[in-house]
């Protein structure tokens, strides 16, 4: 089961593809954070004069990433990256979402993998420079894609199930059909799959298994291509299904490392100057092909080092798993621990998971869970009226359906349907995250918040007890019922929204 980490080798051509796309999506998601950072990192009203401006350090961010994605100074940029990185996202509280972890994790991973040995600038530049003489190809061990795979998804799997294993959403094969139902988590209207019972439960019941499973037959290399493409149509639905999708790009990117390399060079002899950079390479041989596939020989004395380091690197990190996962309660009775010690052992956990999840990306991930949506009941919906015109212009957190507007991808839809809104709606804090996304929405679109006000309005929808059928439809035709509205004073937002949850019970009786 281990002969693929411990003896196998590869060119780098699926690291180097790994890290292209990866930088990729971290590029788009820092020129996310760059749109919405007034948003993110000024709190309305706040004394913008008396706070760090984060222009800086994402603009660094940007030029780093981009020159991880073309493989360009490639092991500073990944220093600069994980800095950022723990820097930015770290600090992350209501804007703080679980693609985060992982972004840290393969931040981490980027700064000491061979990641810029192939499909890079640096390769092509040593090529052309004279620095690389021929020679017989450059091999790295297979145990770096390996710990990738570990680290960045079969860790984040494995916790995952366990939660999944204790949901009754999943157990009752609704954990992808009540999430793509529910207006506020959708994008697009995919009722005509979410009317096939046996299809959802199906997709879901295979999400289940696939994540248990994963981390035990990762190993096996006959079953990676097969592994890769059914983990890269799971996150292709989610990329479909819900608006997330730098996560699911994200996750797609670090399946990229299992592509096996004769699948790669079918698809990029056209450009062996990029891919042959890193090794110029005589012409090939029996040997050549031999040294690319399975010969222990082929690992040198410090490739060997470099494995069985990989090796504890991934125990060392499952065993975090395990620790963040500890409950001290559990602990009190085996342990003897009075209530003095069990605060104190609960205290150093707590230190623990800040300290793991801040700088390794290792964290719990209840992600898609029944608490997210089995009492979210309501959907919340802002446009600005123009007081003289009465031409109306929505903001766009949610569409006239209910589902969710642009505005609300990644971050911002957590932020917009979990810390904004929420299954329970505190209609103070409700009120001042509105505000604060309006005010930005008004600077983005050079809006004149004196030439109007604001109107709020929610709809009931219904919480699913079941599979039903047109479900999703059957919430998007529900009325929109209005709660509140506040205006800008100059300084200040005035006005008032009413409480959601009293209010909107139920539909309104039909005029």
């Amino acid at each position: 089961m281990m002969r693929s980490f411990i003896h196998d080798t590869t060119s780098g051509l699926s690291l180097g593809l790994f890290r292209i796309a990866f930088g990729s999506v971290l590029t788009a998601e820092i020129l996310h954070l760059w749109y919405f950072q007034e948003l993110i990192f000024r709190p309305l009203g706040s004394d913008s004069s008396a706070q760090f401006h984060p222009s800086f350090i994402l603009m660094f961010w940007i030029v780093a990433a981009v020159c991880l994605t073309i493989g360009l100074f490639t092991k500073y940029a990944a220093v600069v990256n994980y800095v950022c990185c723990v820097s930015v996202l770290s600090n992350f509280t209501i804007f703080e979402y679980h693609i985060d972890y992982i972004y840290i994790t393969a931040a981490i991973y980027m700064v000491f993998a061979p990641i810029g040995l192939r499909l890079s600038v640096d390769s092509c530049l040593a090529a052309r420079s004279g620095s690389s003489a021929p020679r017989e190809p450059i091999q790295v061990p297979y145990a770096w894609n390996l710990t990738l795979v570990f680290l960045a998804i079969g860790l984040v799997y494995f916790d995952s199930a366990i939660f999944k294993w204790r949901s009754d959403m999943w157990l009752a094969g609704l954990g992808m059909w009540q999430p793509a139902s529910h207006p506020a988590a959708t994008f697009v209207d995919l009722t005509p799959i979410l009317n096939r019972e046996w299809l959802v439960k199906l997709l879901s019941y295979t999400v289940l298994i696939f994540e248990s499973l994963f981390l035990l037959i990762m190993w096996f290399r006959p079953i990676q291509p097969a592994l890769m493409l059914l983990g890269i149509a799971f996150h292709l639905g989610i990329l479909l299904a819900f608006p997330i999708p730098f996560f699911a790009l994200a996750v797609v990117s670090c399946y990229l490392v299992l592509l096996p390399e004769s699948w790669i060079k079918r698809v990029l002899f056209w450009i062996p100057t990029l891919s042959d950079a890193a090794a110029q390479e005589v012409p090939r041989t029996a040997a050549d092909e031999a040294a690319e596939s399975k010969l222990p020989s082929s690992l040198g004395i410090h490739q060997r080092r470099t494995v069985w380091g990989l090796a504890c690197v991934m125990m060392v990190a499952f065993v975090m798993q395990l620790l963040c996962r500890t409950n001290p309660q559990a602990l009190q009775k085996p342990l003897g621990l009075d209530a003095g010690s069990l605060s104190q052992l609960q205290d150093r956990l707590d230190g623990f998971r800040y300290y793991a999840r801040a700088f390794t990306g290792i964290t719990l991930h209840p992600v898609f869970m029944d608490r997210h949506f089995s009492e979210y009941n309501h959907v919340v919906r802002v446009v600005f009226v123009d007081d003289s015109s009465g031409n109306v212009m929505p903001v766009p957190i949610q569409r006239d359906s209910g589902q969710v507007s642009w505005y609300s991808s990644g971050r911002m839809w957590v932020y917009d349907c979990f810390r904004c809104v929420g299954p329970t709606i505190v209609p103070d804090q409700l009120q001042a995250n509105l505000e604060r996304v309006c005010f930005f929405w008004a600077s983005k679109n050079d809006v004149d918040l004196a030439s109007g006000h604001f109107e709020v309005f929610a709809k009931h929808v219904d919480t699913a007890n079941g599979w039903e059928k047109d479900f999703l439809r059957k919430q998007l035709a529900k009325p929109w019922q209005p709660v509140g509205q506040f205006r800008w004073n100059g300084d200040s937002f005035e006005g008032r929204i009413e409480d959601v949850e009293r209010l909107v019970t139920e539909d309104p009786p039909s005029q």
